[in-house]
């Protein structure tokens, strides 16, 4: 039985073509299923790298594997086969969604506490400076059952309304068939927040 935070066997064996990688030469990878459950524990837990349990093995290695992951955009290859699967079982809410956002406070690391000279932060970490210190905003858009179709990044003193407009035009439910994924629904939820009558105006030609 799988531990909290980490795959089931058949979690695994969806997707982990995705992540294991044939190496004949070299030094000899460490168990990607580990790492990926290590890279599940730090981030469901909300705990630092570093405070990561010794199982998974060293932190830094895991945390490269993250990274590696990251930027051939691996987890977005994820996101978008369970979203397939999730489609085709008719799980996925095509009629109601909801557009909300949340802010994260920088940790040290990310905000540059400690750092001696070097490149500045790039813009694509979507810092900004509010109230809450140095913060990123995600905007997301999912089903009522909470399953995320779409999200963006923001620097954190910026407006929900900003962004609405723009989540909702690049949203795109995931198929296995041909032919255009459907990418509208007949009811959007949302706060306050989104209360404008540009995006009003928006919306429903957007699900004309």
């Amino acid at each position: 039985m799988a531990k909290r935070y980490e795959l089931s066997d058949a979690s695994w064996e969806m997707i982990k073509d995705l992540i294991t990688l044939d190496q004949k030469t070299g030094r000899p990878r460490n168990n990607d299923r580990l790492m990926l459950n290590g890279i599940l524990w730090v981030l469901c837990s909300g705990a630092t790298w570093r405070d990561m349990p010794e199982r998974f093995g060293p932190w830094s290695t895991v945390y490269q594997r993250f990274r590696d992951w990251r930027n051939r955009g691996t987890f977005d290859q994820m996101l978008k086969r369970l979203n397939i699967k999730l489609n085709e079982q008719g799980l996925i809410d095509l009629d109601t969604w909801m557009i909300d956002s949340t802010t994260v406070r920088a940790t040290r690391a990310s905000s540059g506490v400690g750092k001696k000279g070097g490149a500045e932060e790039p813009l694509d970490h979507e810092l900004g400076l509010s109230r809450g210190g140095l913060t990123t905003k995600i905007h997301r858009l999912c089903d009522s059952n909470g399953i995320p179709l779409c999200f963006n990044f923001s620097d954190g003193q910026a407006s929900d309304i900003a962004h609405a407009q723009p989540l909702l035009d690049r949203v795109q439910i995931p198929s296995s068939q041909r032919g255009r994924s459907p990418k509208r629904c007949r009811w959007l939820l949302a706060d306050k927040g989104y209360d404008a009558e540009h995006l009003i105006r928006h919306y429903f030609s957007y699900t004309a």
